[in-house]
């Protein structure tokens, strides 16, 4: 309707100016035109017919950047029957990345919401926490968490009737926010964390120290302490019993920072976040039902993951350590005990008896001997 007023207007002060009722900078004056614009109107007006400047000529004029039509329809046809419920930053990395499709995040926006699509998940109001600055140097500091969650959308269970969970092993360089590993099993244990600190060394070297939360696979959160304050005791150098990964953690110099809650390790928190969306919703469009086939996808969806938000450290010195030989990692890696070696050669171990070769040379009195068992099956 606005439209069809502006029409009738401009028709009107135009034919009062070939009338002679009205001046040229008048008719400029209401159409918000400058002069010289109010008479190319008027001269093409005597030369085409009154009827040629009833539109704006710039109305039908599309700019060569404009995407085309065909492109919008299959944007909007991809993201209805396709990629339901992705947030719309994530679908325009799937555009970008899987159907090759190079538009702006903004663009996508504007054509989903043209199409009345609206954004699935509303953004929720962060809480306010004193953020620490990254790391300076990539390799310097690790966070390394897992995320329990169904990641399958298994629902319960029908063994037990509990609902379905995986464990999602992760982690990211405190530097640049890139995932150099994930990893998935049923439980957190220590060989999980493990395979994580496996792939990690394999894809770059392993870190400085890693950041890790308080529990017992990291701290031996039982043993008798000689502070009351964890934190104090943290900065003390007192000795605190050692757990298998803590162990090997010290055998390779990789210092452990404990986090005292969880917003303190807010980067990985919010890791989970996102992936809990899009983890979720492409294994159900890869047909992803399982771990195996999730650990085989993993290297493929970060190399996307990490291109969209990996950022540059603010030193570009890297401090990774060297890569170490996966002999070593294998022998670190598996549980070691330590036990006595009794006159007669064997070794209590788990309610039972380990009994020792016959060329194994026995300490002249009975002893500490640091037995190796799990992958290694070796005893030295």
């Amino acid at each position: 309707m606005r439209k069809h007023k502006d029409r009738l207007q401009r028709i009107r002060v135009v034919d009062a100016i070939l009338n002679g009722y009205r001046s040229f900078a008048s008719g400029a004056r209401i159409l918000g035109l400058c002069e010289q614009q109010m008479r190319n109107i008027v001269a093409k007006a005597a030369r085409d017919g009154i009827d040629s400047v009833a539109v704006d000529g710039r109305e039908n004029n599309r700019s060569s950047r404009s995407i085309p039509d065909s492109t919008r329809e299959k944007i909007a046809s991809l993201y209805r029957d396709k990629y339901t419920d992705f947030n719309f930053a994530h679908f325009s990395s799937m555009l970008r990345d899987i159907e090759h499709i190079g538009i702006s995040d903004s663009s996508v926006g504007r054509i989903l919401r043209e199409a009345g699509f609206r954004v699935p998940k509303a953004r929720r109001r962060a809480a306010v926490h004193s953020r620490r600055e990254p790391r300076a140097h990539a390799g310097e500091l690790g966070q390394a968490d897992a995320s329990k969650h169904d990641w399958f959308q298994e629902g319960i269970d029908p063994d037990t009737g509990n609902p379905s969970y995986h464990h999602l092993y992760g982690i990211m360089d405190d530097a640049t926010g890139r995932v150099f590993a994930l990893w998935m099993e049923k439980e957190e244990t220590t060989s999980g964390y493990g395979n994580l600190m496996r792939l990690a060394n394999d894809s770059t070297g392993l870190y400085q120290s890693i950041y890790v939360d308080r529990r017992g696979t990291f701290r031996a959160n039982n043993a008798r302490r000689t502070s009351k304050d964890p934190v104090a005791e943290d900065f003390s150098g007192t000795a605190v019993a050692e757990t298998q990964f803590s162990r090997s953690m010290k055998d390779l110099d990789i210092d452990i920072v404990f986090a005292c809650s969880g917003p303190a390790k807010g980067r990985i928190e919010r890791l989970w976040l996102t992936l809990q969306d899009r983890l979720v919703k492409e294994f159900a469009l890869n047909g992803i039902k399982d771990e195996t086939a999730a650990n085989a996808f993993f290297p493929a969806f970060l190399k996307r993951f990490n291109h969209e938000f990996r950022r540059k450290a603010s030193d570009p010195e890297p401090f990774w350590k060297g890569r170490i030989r996966k002999d070593i990692l294998d022998m670190e890696f598996c549980p070691h005990f330590k036990a006595v070696v009794s006159k007669s050669g064997s070794v209590a171990f788990r309610g039972g008896y380990l009994v020792l070769p016959k060329g194994f040379q026995r300490p002249s009195s009975e002893g500490l001997f640091l037995l190796f068992c799990g992958d290694c099956r070796e005893a030295g």
